[in-house]
């Protein structure tokens, strides 16, 4: 470290932990298993199905693995629409009689197992 300063004692100081410096991530030991789920996806297929149709390739499977897996890429999701306006305004008022209803309060007219 330049002037004088410890890897541990700069590491203090910037509040991060002395054995980020030294850590190798582990290789990535699903990257087989997410790339065959991911040609597998398709609309209206869940995990359990598609871990029926790998499993011959992979053997054992741990479906709570292929469950997140499958939750991590996201797949077979129904895309969502963002809703658009259509322009049209709510009345604030009713314009006619009997359009709005109201249940009576206060009087003691409802049930008692809602009051």
């Amino acid at each position: 470290m330049q002037q004088g300063v410890t890897a541990r004692r700069a590491c203090h100081i910037l509040s991060v932990s002395a054995s980020t410096l030294y850590y190798t991530p582990a290789p990535d030991r699903n990257k087989e298993l997410r790339q065959r789920l991911r040609e597998v996806a398709r609309p209206g297929i869940g995990y359990r199905m598609a871990r029926a149709l790998v499993l011959p390739e992979f053997g054992a499977l741990n479906s709570k693995r292929v469950y997140r897996l499958w939750k991590e890429e996201r797949l077979a999701r129904k895309k969502t629409r963002k809703k658009r306006r259509s322009g049209a305004t709510v009345p604030l008022a009713a314009t006619h009689v009997n359009q709005v209803w109201r249940a009576p309060s206060g009087q003691g007219l409802l049930p008692r197992c809602l009051s």
